[in-house]
């Protein structure tokens, strides 16, 4: 088991790591978000239900996990009206492997919106305890026209692009690091949204990928699962 050492410089260290630009809304957004008090540990599955009724165009949380055990998972998951499910957190020991992991004003997919009337979040938590500190709602912005449209668009692909590679080298360093024989890269299955890789590995959310859809080569193993592919490993 890990042990955890609240000392100075690990907090700012974590802040930072989970600080990066491409996990959080913009300084201009983050200033139009209405900030919702949470201020909850959990330490199991859960479901919570913090919204108004109102359209969102994006959403961040800040907060932070401590890992107790190597194998751990934490998935935090939005819902809207529709039933459709954004992702907004993850992680897992092969993309942050300390015993404290430290998130400001985070998201992933949750970062733009499509205007959505959100109205759950879901919380997965395995060998770890979450604890959420507050959660950013961007409200709908009314009247946008199409320049303004297009340019969410570019940085919501741009944002997303920057989200995937931060993921791809970090999942890397950490086979670098425990001797691992595969290599994680962009593919097909990495490019898919949430709900779509759920649907695609026929996976239900409290279960971990280790970063499989990121797989482009080399040994790759989970339990009993081995896929091999003859590609070189650098």
């Amino acid at each position: 088991m890990k042990r955890l050492y609240l000392i100075p410089f690990l907090f700012f260290y974590c802040t930072l790591f989970f600080a990066q630009n491409c996990f959080r809304l913009s300084l201009e957004r983050s200033r139009m978000a209405e900030k919702l008090y949470v201020e909850k540990v959990f330490e199991k599955d859960n479901v919570i239900y913090p919204f108004k009724n109102i359209m969102l165009s994006g959403i961040s949380i800040t907060g932070h996990i401590n890992v107790l055990k190597d194998d751990f998972l934490v998935r935090v998951i939005v819902t809207d009206k529709a039933g459709d499910e954004y992702l907004l957190l993850e992680t897992y020991d092969e993309i942050y492997n300390d015993s404290l992991v430290s998130f400001y004003d985070y998201g992933e997919e949750t970062l733009f919106l499509n205007n959505v009337l959100p109205t759950s979040i879901k919380i997965i938590v395995r060998n770890a305890i979450l604890e959420l500190t507050n959660i950013q709602c961007e409200p709908f912005k009314q009247n946008t026209n199409a320049k303004e449209i297009q340019t969410l668009q570019q940085q919501k692909e741009k944002q997303l692009k920057e989200q995937k590679k931060s993921k791809i080298d970090r999942i890397n360093n950490y086979n670098d690091k425990h001797g691992k024989l595969w290599i994680a890269g962009e593919t097909s299955l990495s490019s898919a949204n949430y709900a779509n890789m759920k649907r695609i590995l026929g996976m239900n959310d409290a279960c971990s990928t280790r970063g499989l859809e990121f797989y482009s080569g080399g040994l790759f193993e989970i339990g009993s699962f081995i896929l091999v592919s003859d590609k070189k490993l650098n």
